[in-house]
């Protein structure tokens, strides 16, 4: 009897789990949300870690996939954020050089399992925004809103595209290594002291 290939939104939550723990830990957004030169400080790592990992997602081909790409970019949202803070259009860092290489689709589940796993916990980063330095989504905190409303159906439809295309056990392990890496490029890029 054959065994059962696991659902790949299991293997990447259950092997990723320590790493993701100590991200959040090293990376401490509360910290980092603390104070406007603070957070504006953060916004612009995001946006230089962004800009990479969007620019590796788009060199893969999504047709057919349910992905949408352009509906999943965020560097538009942490502009705005910026000249929001700034009231000015700002100064924007290149993008970062530690993006992970992504050369099959099942590497970019992986990758955007990290980028979109980050949505929902952006909620918790906006509550934390309202309460510590009165931001929402019209006045500096777009990035940490991003759907809005749709953040669960953005979520669960990136699930199910996920489970339909990482179906073997090789697909699965390649999202799972790139869900490591890019684990791993978020540590190094947000991780330093800014």
């Amino acid at each position: 009897m054959l065994a059962a290939t696991p659902h790949v939104l299991d293997r990447l939550r259950t092997d990723t789990r320590s790493l993701h723990e100590r991200v959040e830990k090293r990376v401490d957004l509360h910290r980092r949300c603390a104070t406007l030169d603070a957070y504006r400080g953060l916004l612009e790592r995001m946006f230089g870690l962004h800009a990479a990992l969007e620019t590796a997602l788009s060199r893969l081909d999504w047709t057919g996939t349910g992905i949408e790409l352009a509906r999943r970019r965020k560097t538009h949202l942490i502009r705005a954020d910026l000249a929001a803070l700034t009231g000015a259009a700002a100064e924007l860092p290149p993008p970062c050089e530690r993006a992970p290489e992504l050369r099959t689709l099942a590497e970019g589940f992986g990758s955007l399992y990290v980028v979109e796993g980050s949505t929902l916990g952006g909620q918790l980063i906006l509550r934390h925004l309202r309460r510590a330095l009165a931001l929402g989504p019209d006045n500096g905190a777009s990035f940490f809103a991003s759907y809005g409303p749709e953040v669960g159906p953005m979520w669960r439809a990136f699930g199910a595209a996920a489970e339909a295309h990482c179906t073997t056990t090789a697909r699965i392990q390649q999202a799972v290594d790139a869900a490591t890496s890019t684990f791993e490029v978020f540590e190094a890029e947000l991780g330093a002291q800014p």
